[in-house]
């Protein structure tokens, strides 16, 4: 019921347009799609909003209307919705960075043979380990840019079909990398310690999100750290500075410490600023942590916040709830004293982890490759 009303409700605030331009391009979901924009040509990129809340345009023509209303009974009205509005763009090529979008993966399917379908991934993918068999077969990708092989042999496991994979690293990484770090060659190693943290309250509100215990105990161990050998800390926080429970709590913690907090921004680059000028990088698995492995000189540990966590891939690493503060003084120490980098020597391939390349020149060469290639 509460989806008819959303429904009911966009297509009453939604400005109803009579037609669209051909376009090179479409952006399927405008939800994560800002760098992916940036890199495409503006006059030839058409975005579609893919969520109720975000529609505020609706194409209502004659087209649109027939072809909904004759296969209403064959498939969902949204999809139907999508197949005319892309029917009319007549695009060479359908992109989306929402990788997990079923929707996405049905209009893959049916214009297979007619449009390049190109998923790019947007986050460490947890969500197909733990999604049942019957989600991930709805899942299908034709051209899927992942963020390293480990994902890929994530999929293959979990039966999600890919045509053609091309571990590519993190796209927002490499434009934060390639196109606003070598503009920025002055931010040097400004911290000794980065803790990439994650949601540990929720907003107003002393309740522990889940996984916290081990993050917690994380944070900790690194109060003491710091405070016993004057190191200095940035905490990459996944809360916004509205947050206020969590500044308190950081504030308690690391007082009398040399410490920041860096909140996430709306284009994460504070989190790529924090990890690149950092000279060691901690934490339990996050994406980001995936992402601080591209920065040659920094050194990297992982704690594991699960002990059978097979969903990302860092679960080679130690478990953080079976160390003592003794354990975790000793690993950091020798960190420091000789640049090991803890995770590379575990998984011996730390290109398994995230792929080292300029993903944003991949992506356009992909482009450029596929324009006049068969599907």
């Amino acid at each position: 019921m509460k989806r008819f009303f959303d429904l009911f409700y966009c297509i009453l605030r939604s400005k109803k347009i009579f037609s669209v331009k051909k376009k090179k391009f479409v952006i399927f979901d405008c939800v994560n799609s800002d760098i992916v924009s940036k890199i495409l040509p503006n006059n030839q990129t058409f975005v579609v909003s893919a969520r109720y809340n975000k529609i505020n345009k609706l194409l209502i023509n004659f087209r649109t209307v027939y072809f909904m209303m004759k296969n209403i009974f064959s498939r969902s009205m949204q999809l139907n919705y999508f197949i005319a509005l892309i029917n009319q763009i007549d695009p060479k090529f359908v992109i989306t960075t929402i990788d997990n979008s079923i929707t996405f993966s049905k209009l893959t399917k049916y214009f297979e043979n007619k449009i390049k379908f190109i998923a790019i991934q947007n986050a460490t993918r947890g969500d197909f380990y733990e999604n049942s068999k019957a989600h991930n077969s709805l899942l299908y990708f034709t051209n899927y840019m992942g963020m390293s092989n480990f994902d890929h042999d994530l999929m293959k496991t979990k039966n999600i079909k890919v045509k053609n994979f091309f571990s590519i690293g993190s796209i927002r990484n490499s434009y934060f990398k390639y196109f606003i770090y070598p503009q920025k060659k002055h931010l040097k190693k400004r911290y000794d310690i980065c803790l990439v943290s994650k949601h540990i309250f929720k907003e107003g509100s002393r309740i522990n999100v889940s996984h916290s215990k081990a993050v917690f105990k994380i944070i900790d161990f690194l109060s003491r750290y710091v405070k016993k050998y004057k190191k200095s800390i940035v905490i990459q926080s996944k809360a916004t500075s509205k947050n206020l429970i969590e500044k308190e709590f950081y504030d308690e913690k690391f007082k009398d410490t040399n410490y920041e907090i860096s909140w996430k921004d709306n284009d994460n680059y504070n989190s790529y600023r924090s990890i690149s000028s950092s000279d060691l990088i901690i934490g339990a698995p996050s994406t980001l942590l995936r992402e601080s492995t591209v920065y040659p000189n920094s050194k990297l540990i992982c704690f594991n916040s699960e002990k059978k966590d097979k969903k990302n891939p860092f679960y080679l690493t130690n478990f953080i709830l079976d160390m003592t503060f003794e354990e975790f003084e000793k690993k950091l120490n020798l960190t420091f004293e000789n640049g090991k980098n803890d995770v590379s020597a575990k998984t011996n391939n730390s290109e398994y982890i995230m792929a080292k390349i300029n993903s944003i020149n991949y992506f356009l060469e992909l482009l450029e490759k596929k324009e006049n290639s068969l599907i």
